[in-house]
């Protein structure tokens, strides 16, 4: 027998048998039959080009790269092998390989239509928007019908910004299949986007018309129905989402999102921790539910969850995550250790928008200081309300003020006047951090403030691109941010840690104040009630907070309780929409018996929104701590009513300590646990203070830095002035 005789081509109905194998569903039973054909015949190219195939859809990328390299040594002018390969290579991660391979393909079929739209996604992943629409209009070139083409580019020109571009291509799909569903879902995003919530509400509509069940149609309208407070509209559309698709994660996060809202916080815990279980290593889920379990005070195995957290958070980067952390620490070295995550974070993002620097025009000469102030929050807002005297009060001979918001809300009667008050108001609701960093540095504004940190909507990640010469922090966050591209924070020598190590940046520091209570929250209303609670209620004194139980912690329970021991004929009143959960009710009622306090001395208001005429039930507000309070404590002794605080040396810990002095009531300040006790205790007894306190706070206030806008503005100009210098 000779060599030859071992040779065999594989026959006709083999090959066949395989593919038929394959086309069913059957993929290992063809792998197996392709490979015993290579083994006759090692370069019969079909079989390495289904092999490659197979082994690509399995997720053996390797082996399918080497499969498909070995069908090209065979044969070299074959477009299909090349496109093939890039497809493994693209799946593989390997993108610019991937695109060399889409290129040769093009090479020897310059209509390979499918080359084009793959080489087009892979430079869209890539951001490179340019080559990417390129690449789609050769393919519509080719197919002027094609659909593929069409959603491609419009996908290309949303993640460009290019919405209204966008939006024609959603129609030109639209126009070709009626009937696709996904096209009026895409568009209802770009709609979505551009703030046109009525239209995208429509066109997500029409989708779901098309496909009853398309999920992402349902979320999407659930999303808009929650952010217009539609809760009873959202709560079906999350259901419909869950009903239709059970492992939805968005639907349990989006559905929990409704049930928070209605202040149903048991229940929302319950879809958070769905959602969890669908994703247990989703580190932005768990922080949800530990943020729910610390509204509700269920503490137990807590820090364990929030050290996984903060661990995870800081090797990922994740940088909103540590707003969450700031009333977490114990220990000096905690209070560091939040400066060394918040500088990592910073230097992160600085690194990232240094890819892509911002154009810089050189400044022409003018007579007057140009400022920026940076934040959504310039609405009817706590920001505002200690905002709005500079926004006021300055002089328009020497200087021009520019606001910058995000918000995607509607615009409301304080953004209006705002608008009004300075020289121009920037309102890009739906602008990427680009693009509002470019449009910042062309208004060549000469320092900038940004107002509202990581908070919600806004953009404090576009100070890193280095928008304006000097840059600086006020307000929103009370820690610094961590980049080194924002030169100072706004304190003054009270909010102002002692320890420079606990800043990051320079103190912009004003002599007095740095917040002042401007007329838009604190004027004459609500009036207050001259006579004490202590009066009314019997002679039982009322304690009591409306800080968010987020800042509550176990050690501050049992200094309270403490208080609590020390004035037996007194009471705890919680004002907070928590009050009406009943887990948060029998939580607090636990923690409190574990001192020695009985249920029956503690009290709830179940209060969301016009909290402020509530303040007159209170006779002493005891502060939080180590994160204290900042608008509640402005709010508080505005209406009459005494806060005593525990001062801390981290700028978080020292808000209430600069409100209080800067009213004329700095004795209420301690700087040991057991000071804030005996101060809540002293002034529990000296009746007389109090009543004097809840008549004459407003006018004395009004005599000190904290209540005088004009004075305060002009040390702020004055300050901003010799900065420039």
């Amino acid at each position: 027998m000779t060599k030859d005789a071992y040779k065999r081509s594989p026959s006709s109905e083999t090959l066949q048998a395989a593919l038929g194998y394959y086309r069913s569903g059957q993929s290992p039973v063809a792998e197996e039959m392709y490979r015993k054909v290579l083994m006759d015949d090692p370069e019969n190219v079909l079989a390495l080009h289904m092999l490659g195939i197979i082994t690509n859809e399995s997720g053996r990328y390797a082996e399918s790269a080497a499969f498909l390299g070995r069908a090209i040594q065979v044969k070299n002018n074959d477009p299909l092998l090349f496109f093939t390969l890039g497809l493994t290579l693209q799946r593989w991660g390997k993108l610019d390989e991937a695109v060399l391979e889409y290129k040769k393909a093009i090479s020897f079929n310059p209509d390979y239509l499918d080359a084009y739209l793959h080489m087009a996604e892979v430079y869209s992943n890539q951001e490179r928007f340019d080559e990417a629409i390129e690449m789609y209009k050769r393919a519509i070139s080719i197919k002027p019908d094609s659909i593929n083409a069409h959603f491609g580019l419009g996908n290309t020109y949303k993640m460009q910004g290019k919405l209204d571009e966008a939006i024609a291509r959603y129609n030109k799909v639209i126009t070709l299949k009626p009937d696709l569903a996904e096209a009026y879902n895409h568009l209802g995003l770009v709609l979505d986007d551009q703030g046109k919530y009525d239209e995208a509400v429509e066109i997500y509509k029409r989708a779901i018309s098309i496909k009853p069940d398309f999920t992402n149609a349902h979320l999407n309208l659930g999303k808009i129905y929650l952010a217009q407070n539609r809760l009873d509209e959202a709560e079906t559309h999350y259901r419909q989402a869950i009903f239709f698709k059970n492992d939805s994660t968005n639907a349990y996060l989006g559905l929990g999102h409704v049930l928070k809202r209605r202040g149903d916080l048991d229940a929302a815990l319950t879809e958070y921790n769905k959602a969890l279980a669908l994703k247990p290593d989703n580190i932005n889920i768990l922080e949800l539910v530990v943020s729910l379990l610390r509204h509700l005070c269920l503490w137990e195995n807590i820090e364990i969850l929030e050290r996984h957290i903060l661990d995870t958070s800081r090797q990922k980067k994740n940088y909103t995550i540590l707003l969450h952390f700031l009333g977490r620490v114990k220990t000096y070295q905690d209070r560091l250790d939040l400066i060394q995550y918040h500088r990592e974070c910073g230097d992160e993002i600085e690194k990232q928008v240094a890819l892509t620097p911002i154009r810089r025009t050189p400044v022409p000469a003018r007579s007057k200081i140009r400022i920026g102030f940076m934040s959504s929050d310039l609405r009817d807002h706590a920001v505002s309300y200690f905002s709005l005297p500079l926004l006021e009060n300055f002089d328009r001979n020497r200087f021009e003020v520019y606001c910058y918001s995000f918000c995607t809300g509607e615009e409301d009667a304080v953004q209006k006047k705002i608008t009004s008050d300075v020289t121009a108001f920037r309102w890009w609701p739906h602008r990427q951090n680009f693009d509002v960093a470019q449009g910042i540095a062309d208004d060549q504004v000469d320092i900038l403030f940004e107002l509202g940190g990581l908070t919600h909507m806004n953009k404090a990640q576009v100070m890193a691109y280095r928008v304006a010469p000097v840059q600086a922090s006020w307000l929103g966050y009370p820690h610094s941010i961590g980049f080194s591209s924002i030169d100072y924070i706004f304190v003054d020598p009270f909010v102002k840690p002692e320890d420079p190590r606990l800043l990051i940046e320079r103190p912009f520091e004003l002599p007095e104040t740095w917040i002042t209570l401007g007329h838009l929250r604190f004027n004459d209303n609500p009036p207050i009630n001259p006579e004490i609670p202590q009066n009314r209620n019997g002679g039982i004194l009322t304690f009591g907070t409306m800080n968010s139980p987020y800042k509550y912690t176990p050690e501050l329970i049992a200094a309270w309780a403490e208080v609590l021991i020390q004035v037996p004929n007194s009471r705890f009143l919680f004002v907070r929409p928590e009050a009406k959960v009943p887990a948060f009710r029998v939580n607090m009622a636990k923690e409190f018996a574990r001192h020695g306090i009985p249920e029956h001395r503690l009290v709830y208001m179940a209060v969301e929104g016009g909290n402020m005429p509530y303040y007159n039930e209170i006779d002493i507000a005891l502060d939080t701590f180590p994160q204290v309070g900042g608008t509640t404590t402005a709010e508080t002794v505005w209406m009459g009513v005494p806060v005593v605080t525990l001062v801390g040396p981290a700028l978080f810990e020292r808000l209430s300590y600069s409100i209080l002095n800067n009213a004329g009531l700095g004795d209420l300040c301690a700087f040991t646990r057991e000071e804030y006790i005996a101060k809540a205790v002293a002034l529990a007894e000296d009746r007389k203070r109090r009543e004097m306190l809840r008549t004459g706070l407003r006018a004395q206030i009004r005599s000190n830095p904290l209540g005088q806008t004009e004075r305060f503005a002009e040390n702020f100009y004055k300050k901003i002035e010799s900065v420039l210098k």
